[in-house]
């Protein structure tokens, strides 16, 4: 009878893509019973990193010594310095958070933070993937400069927390640092745009998530929004989330009738407040998408033809309509 065949039979390179659908727990575990499978599995354990204040299990000499594996970092709250200064080859993914233990303190935290980060990205232009959790902390021209210059092939950015930045913000640091992304999601309440057009064009945006909610009602500051938008004539994808504002409908409709995005196939717009004829006048001038979806709380006589009609909408694959108080009504 044959011997029963084992999992350390099989090639290393075998081993190694079956850990690829485990938890780190199971590696973890698993790495613990035999020496051929530490060998195959124990880097594993070091692709997605975390550091966290208070929490740092990880020995900066472990970590320096698997920087080589690190793929994925998360770095919350101040972390010590010497965790900031280690180069990661394969690293394509940072995650910051800026927080502080009380308004008092968060300003210092916050801009000790700011100096370790930079000082750690300028370490690792191999980041593709950056997010950045901002907690109201106005980051400095020399962060936003170690990002445009630094990172070799970024692709997507993603800013949260974004707050109370006008009159303050570093404006050509930060928009140099956007040009250089592929995909952008930007979350935040008034301060970001306000008053803030782009001095340049991003010819090489190709997706955007925008939601940057106004304190009072204001189409001046979606206007302003709104000009991004036109600077960004290469977006196949656009979400535009409005909440607590008007929606600009005749400068939209008139931004699609120049056909300012002439590869845009998927649109979604969530949030808007407008009647059911100014609706209608987006509608028709839209060209073919193959996504559609919008959150508004007017649909009726003049937006539902308009679905009847798109004899040039041949390509769309998928539509949403939904109101405020009806939910999503058709697909």
């Amino acid at each position: 009878m044959p011997a029963m065949a084992h999992i350390i039979d099989l090639p290393e390179e075998v081993i190694t893509c079956i850990g690829n659908f485990l938890t780190k727990r199971d590696i973890v575990t698993i790495v613990r019973t035999c020496r051929l499978l530490h060998q195959s599995l124990s880097h594993l354990i070091w692709k997605d990193v975390t550091l966290q204040t208070g929490k740092l299990p990880l020995d900066v000499t472990r970590l320096q010594t698997n920087a080589d594996s690190v793929q994925r970092l998360h770095n919350f709250g101040t972390i010590p310095p010497e965790y900031y200064r280690i180069a990661f080859p394969a690293l394509c993914s940072l995650e910051i958070h800026f927080k502080g233990a009380n308004p008092t303190r968060r300003g210092l935290g916050s801009a000790l933070q700011e100096v370790n980060n930079t000082a750690l990205i300028r370490l690792n232009p191999t980041i593709q993937d950056l997010t950045i959790h901002m907690a109201n902390h106005n980051p400095s021209n020399t962060f936003w400069d170690a990002i445009a210059t630094t990172l070799q092939q970024p692709r997507s950015l993603r800013l949260t927390g974004v707050f109370d930045l006008l009159g303050r913000l570093p404006v050509n640091s930060f928009w140099n640092s956007c040009a250089r992304f592929q995909e952008i999601a930007c979350h935040g309440r008034d301060g970001l745009l306000s008053d803030l057009v782009p001095p340049m064009t991003f010819p090489g945006l190709n997706r955007i998530t925008l939601g940057i909610n106004t304190t009072y009602s204001d189409i001046n500051n979606t206007i302003v929004h709104l000009e991004w938008l036109k600077r960004c004539p290469n977006l196949t994808k656009m979400r535009w989330e409005i909440a607590e504002s008007e929606f600009p409908i005749p400068q939209f409709a008139e931004a699609l009738e120049q056909r300012t995005w002439r590869q845009l196939q998927d649109l979604r717009l969530t949030g808007v407040a407008e009647s059911d004829k100014l609706l209608s006048a987006v509608m028709r001038r839209l060209d073919p998408l193959t996504t559609l979806e919008m959150d508004a709380k007017a649909f009726g006589p003049h937006f539902v033809p308009n679905l009847k009609i798109w004899r040039h909408f041949m390509s769309l694959s998928a539509i949403c309509r939904q109101t405020h108080n009806r939910g999503c009504v058709g697909d």
